[in-house]
């Protein structure tokens, strides 16, 4: 396997995986090139919404394809929220400045440490999987800091690194794959398709 397809339209998360799987050989291609449809994602779990933009991107090419999933997780609220529902609910609240304050009327005071959990699922024509996950651990901040808007990242900010107190966006890209949650399950993933080779 040589060639990969990134099943996702979503232009920041393509270059924060292109990149890794270039520098390790593969040629890369994405559902913006092929002009795939996005599919509902309606499983109820980060691999189970990885897996249906995996498979779907998989029949409709013939191709080896990698799909990803990734979500913010408070520990204070039950340590699954917003999880899998991060996105739609900083859709349904109106964008992700909102959500940040609405997560913190949530918390009424309790601790706002939270974990960034992605997985990758590689999924091939034959129905063989290989499937991964990363996490990066830290706390929700209420004013934003850094430059840009990807996700909950201006207010993440990280704990048990080199970037400790640092948010997402006040580092670069770079740093940011190696230690961000996508990045540990690339790291992983890479181990997995060369063992395969």
């Amino acid at each position: 396997m040589s060639k990969i397809l990134i099943a996702s339209q979503n232009a920041h998360k393509i270059e924060e995986i292109a990149p890794v799987l270039l520098a390790a050989g593969f040629e890369v291609t994405d559902a913006r090139m092929h002009k795939l449809p996005e599919p509902v994602e309606d499983s109820g779990s980060f691999i189970g919404n990885a897996r249906i933009k995996a498979s779907a991107a998989a029949k409709a090419t013939g191709m080896a394809v990698l799909a990803d999933d990734s979500g913010l997780v408070m520990e204070s609220l039950a340590n699954e929220f917003p999880g899998v529902e991060s996105a739609p609910y900083a859709a349904e609240c109106g964008g992700y400045p909102a959500a940040v304050a609405d997560i913190f009327k949530r918390l009424e005071g309790k601790s706002s440490r939270c974990y960034y959990v992605c997985y990758i699922i590689v999924y091939f024509p034959d129905g063989r999987e290989i499937i991964v996950n990363g996490r990066v651990y830290g706390h929700l901040i209420e004013t934003p800091r850094g430059s840009g808007i990807f996700g909950f990242d201006p207010w993440f900010q990280i704990e048990g690194t080199a970037f400790d107190g640092k948010t997402f966006t006040e580092i670069t890209n770079e740093d940011k794959h190696t230690i961000s949650h996508r990045g540990s399950a690339l790291k992983e993933l890479l181990d997995e398709l060369r063992a395969l080779s």
